[in-house]
This record gives structure tokens, sequence and C-alpha cells, in this order.
């Protein structure tokens, strides 16, 4: 089990729980008069709500834990199940417990995003047919890079101009921006597909160019509900 790539044995620590737990969901829910059927409102997804249960026999090794929690805006958790867990943590409030004279149990709640292994698939085609592992919307990265000079390069719905040969061309979902190495905003040169950065649907997606004089590598994290 890794905290940050680093292994959780250097806190002297053991992990009791990490429950599962599904992404958070909330709709308002009308009922109408003489009606069974209930009328729903848009449905507004956030990211899961799940506690950290933990044992310590060291004060110190606490304060060592908290401290590498603390000193990041987002930790990664591995605790070898398939997944990586994307953490943030937004409050902490009496969250130690001497259950045993010398013995510490930390309950911790955080805000997770729960993810597979990082993915990469190169398009080649004018059409191009990409398996996206996961069961919900994810975010991407595409990387463009022209062949040749290009004055217009559409994928996937969003429109790119003034492309030059061989300078990689980022359009970043991820990171909401679009740059090159030597531009470092090139949005005004864009035009988002329902003024919305590249996402991607779980399944077979279809992925067209509108034409392959461009090299064109898509990379993605997987989530999980």
């Amino acid at each position: 089990m890794r905290i940050n790539n680093k292994p959780m044995d250097m806190f002297h620590m053991r992990i009791n729980s990490f429950t599962y737990q599904p992404l958070a969901m909330e709709r308002k829910v009308f009922q109408p008069e003489r009606s069974l059927r209930p009328i729903l409102g848009k449905m507004a997804i956030a990211a899961k709500n799940m506690q950290l249960i933990a044992e310590f026999r060291s004060k110190l090794d606490i304060s060592n834990f908290m401290a590498e929690l603390m000193s990041h805006e987002e930790n990664l958790i591995d605790i070898e199940d398939g997944y990586r867990y994307r953490c943030y943590l937004s409050k902490i409030s009496n969250p130690i417990n001497e259950y045993w004279q010398g013995w510490y149990r930390l309950t911790l709640p955080l805000t997770v995003i729960q993810e597979g292994s990082r993915r990469k698939a190169t398009l080649k085609k004018a059409e191009n047919f990409i398996q996206i592992a996961g069961n919900w919307e994810t975010e991407c990265l595409l990387e463009i890079t022209p062949k040749k000079n290009i004055e217009s390069f559409t994928i996937d719905g969003h429109i790119i101009r003034r492309l030059y040969a061989n300078r990689t061309v980022y359009l970043d979902g991820e990171l909401k921006k679009v740059y090159t190495e030597t531009e470092p905003n090139k949005y005004p040169d864009c035009t988002l597909k329902d003024k919305m950065f590249p996402r991607l649907k779980p399944g077979t997606q279809i992925i067209q160019m509108s034409n392959t004089d461009a090299k064109v590598v898509l990379r993605y994290t997987p989530v999980y509900v």
C-alpha cells in the first residue's frame, strides 16, 4: 500500500478500512398531484465521500502521516486493489481516538475519485474506434502533431486553427487549456464543441479527424462510479 508513491509502512500504520462508496449523487424530485410518477430534476454528480480508518502505535507516526496528507492538495492512495484513489482532504476535526493505552485509531473523511491506470491510444485514421475503459465519463488529453502546416484541423468536433509542422498542440481537457511549447495560450485559435473541453464516455467511442496529416495521441485516466 502506498500514498503519494511512498510505502505506508514508513508510517508504521495499519489500514483497518477504506470502504468502497459510489460517486455522490443528488437531484431534486417533484411529486405532482394525482400521480405516482415523480418528476426528476437534473442529476448532480460529485466525488465520493469515503473514510480512511487506520491504527497507529506512535504519536510521531500519526503526526508524520498527517503532515504528508496536509502538504499536498491532492493525495494519491494505492491500496493494491487494482485502482488508484485521488483523495482530497477538506476538514480535520478530532480524528484521533485512543481506544487502548498506546493504541490510536485515525478516522479521516476524504473526498475521493476512483481511477484505473493511465491509458494511451494513437489515432491514425479519419474515423477511429476507441474502447474507453472505466464506467463513467472522464476528461482526456489530445496531443496533436501536424506533419505539415495546417490552417484548420477538426477532431471530434473541436476545431483548432493555425497548426505548424512538427509543433505539438495540446488540447487538454484535464487542465482546461490549449497550448504548445511556444504558445502558452492557444485557446483563441480553438473552437470547442458545445463550448466544452474533450471528454470520453465509457465503451466504444468514435473519434473523427478532418484529415490524417497529423499524429494524434489520446491520453486519459478511467473513472469508476
